[in-house]
């Protein structure tokens, strides 16, 4: 199986210039047909900026306002609910709550793994420095620790080898979870080890996500995924 690229929508740079840093801003795109909430209409093509604003100022602070409810939350979410937004924690509960998924939740030992094709591979992507690199020797550690061989993983966006049915996968800051409905209904996957937050001295938080129903995942589950997650 080959590298899957990153989706990059078109208004992904426009949503990176709005929050900056700021991770208590959530912005939601290609939502407008969602019921929970009203739209209000800022710009359309044609508008000059004057008009724009206007629209934007028109909008009225909510004294009352404060902190959004935390929809769609699971136990394995508490404490995550800032780095796991609320369109991908529906899509996981949804999953769960049909029996598709099985989610656990779990801290990765900081280990080194002994397979040399894993540490070749992680010397070959990233300097031992980054985090990443320790998300991903813990990753391979604890697969290996549960039998798993190198060449049936998937990490973070590549498999270690080039194997067409890799059943096992892992990923960083829920970077490629939108393509986990894709990776079940086309190559087999039956476990996701996702690290929210990969640090440098930091715990490795980790979910696991696991196949119980490929069949929820058809080709309407997956372009809802590749839009949201």
């Amino acid at each position: 199986m080959e590298s899957l690229p990153l989706m990059v929508f078109p208004e992904t740079l426009i949503t990176r210039e709005l929050r900056q840093r700021r991770r208590s801003i959530q912005v939601l795109t290609r939502r407008k047909d969602d019921p929970s909430f009203d739209m209000t209409l800022l710009w359309h093509r044609g508008d000059d900026l004057q008009t724009a604003l206007a629209r934007l100022h028109a909008i009225k602070e909510d004294p009352d306002a404060g902190r959004a409810p935390r929809d769609h939350m699971l136990p394995e979410f508490e404490g995550l609910d800032g780095r796991i937004n609320q369109a991908r924690r529906q899509l996981i509960r949804e999953a769960v709550e049909a029996g598709a998924l099985a989610i656990e939740r779990f801290d990765l030992a900081d280990r080194q793994p002994s397979s040399a094709t894993a540490r070749r591979h992680l010397a070959r992507r990233w300097k031992p420095s980054s985090p990443l690199y320790r998300a991903g020797a813990a990753v391979l550690a604890h697969l290996e620790d549960e039998g798993v061989d190198a060449d049936e993983v998937h990490l973070h966006g590549q498999d270690l080898l080039y194997r067409a049915d890799t059943a096992y996968y892992a990923g960083f800051d829920l970077k490629y979870l939108r393509a986990l409905p894709r990776w079940i209904a086309k190559y087999g996957c039956t476990q996701h080890l996702e690290v929210v937050h990969p640090t440098k001295t930091g715990p490795l938080t980790c979910l696991r996500l696991s196949t119980l129903r490929p069949d929820y995942f058809d080709r309407q589950k997956q372009i809802r995924w590749a839009e949201w997650a």
